[in-house]
Formats: C-alpha cells, structure tokens, sequence
C-alpha cells in the first residue's frame, strides 16, 4: 500500500472512490466482487487500484481499520462523560462493530470467509484488531491494572479471537444473531479489562465496559 496515500488528497479521493465501489457492488449482487469489476465501479483502472490497495483483502482491512477508528472515538468520548454507563457503552461498541459487518456482509464473506485463501486476510484483520484493542486498553489505563505483558498478550488474543468469530460467523459456522456475535465477542475479554475506566468517568468499578453477555 502507498504510504502517501492517507496525506495525498487525490489518493484519498481515489481510496474513497474504490471503497464506496466495493460497497455498493456487494450491496446489489450483480456481479462478484473482483479487482475489475471495483476499478470499473471506481472509474479507475486496475493499475489506479493496485496504486492504493494490494488486494480486495487488503480493502476489507482499511474498511474494518476505519470503522474500528470511528467506533473507539465515540466510545472514548463516551465513556469519558461523567455518569457514563460503561456496560451500555461497551455493548453499543461490540454492537457497532459486529453491525458494520453485517452492514457489508457479502464483500467480508468474499474475502474473509474462503477458506485457506483467506488466512492471510484473516491474519491481517486480527492485527488490525489487536493494534485497536491495545490502543484502547492503554487509553484506559490498562498498564497500571495488569501490566504491559497482559495487555500485549490480552490484545493478541482478543484480536485473534474475534477475528475467528467473526470469520466462523461469515462462514454460517456460527449460527447467531449480531447481537449474540457481540455477546461471544464479549466473553474472550481478560477479566481485568472490566476494570478500565476513561479518565473523567465516575460509574462504578463493577458497571463493566465489556459486559455484553448481559445485554436483553
């Protein structure tokens, strides 16, 4: 992937342009989702397309990236009101996440969802995820409640985890609504990570932000 792309307008334009095509090609189900039927709905070309992205996967990833990005913003800002519920806010994330999912799911299932094909996908998907679970821990204050080799360690494994899930889910190996995904995602979080609290927040230690089991 171009490293200026994310500075240059016009790259981003054309990023933007190539995700949208992605969207709206597994949105209708004309036609299976290839490098050139995206550059076609982009209005690029196939080399414009390997210019900004290597693969479909490495598509589905900058899409999963963002809307992690977007969903651990709002979170933050969230859970860092005073009288914030974490345990509502911590369901809403999982929720949000597994909603985007569902929101795309036949381009995912395309590239994440065939099987050894996919690993590499996969693998990627589960780095981009531990990246954005450490980022969050460390936000809330993970070091001083369990350490900096659990929460690389709890970070590896949810991010792996929940990359298999979702993966099990797309595949139908995993027959569950989005809010039971969510919930299962929920329950490969460390007990620890319970205790995190965004600086600001007063709601008390046993209101937890990664409860989703809970939810009705």
């Amino acid at each position: 992937m171009a490293t200026d792309a994310r500075v240059d307008p016009r790259a981003e334009r054309t990023r933007r342009q190539i995700r949208d095509a992605v969207v709206a090609l597994a949105g209708s189900g004309a036609e299976p989702i290839t490098v050139s039927a995206v550059a076609r709905a982009a209005g690029v070309n196939r080399s414009s397309f390997y210019a900004h992205f290597d693969s479909l996967e490495d598509v589905a990833c900058s899409m999963l990236d963002e809307s992690l990005a977007e969903i651990a913003d709002l979170g933050w800002r969230e859970r860092a009101t005073p009288g914030a519920d974490r345990g509502a806010q911590g369901r809403r994330d999982l929720l949000a996440l597994v909603g985007h999912v569902s929101q795309h799911r036949a381009f995912y299932a395309a590239v994440l969802a065939r099987g050894a094909a996919a690993a590499p996908a996969q693998n990627h998907v589960a780095s981009v995820l531990r990246s954005r679970f450490e980022e969050s821990f460390l936000r809330y204050g993970a070091l001083e409640i369990a350490g900096e080799p659990a929460v690389t360690a709890a970070s590896i494994g949810v991010g792996a985890a929940l990359a298999a899930l979702v993966t099990a889910w797309l595949r139908d190996d995993l027959s569950c609504s989005a809010e039971e995904l969510a919930a299962h995602c929920a329950e490969v979080f460390p007990e620890w990570t319970r205790r995190l609290q965004a600086p600001g927040a007063t709601t008390a230690p046993h209101d937890t932000h990664l409860e989703a089991r809970r939810a009705p």
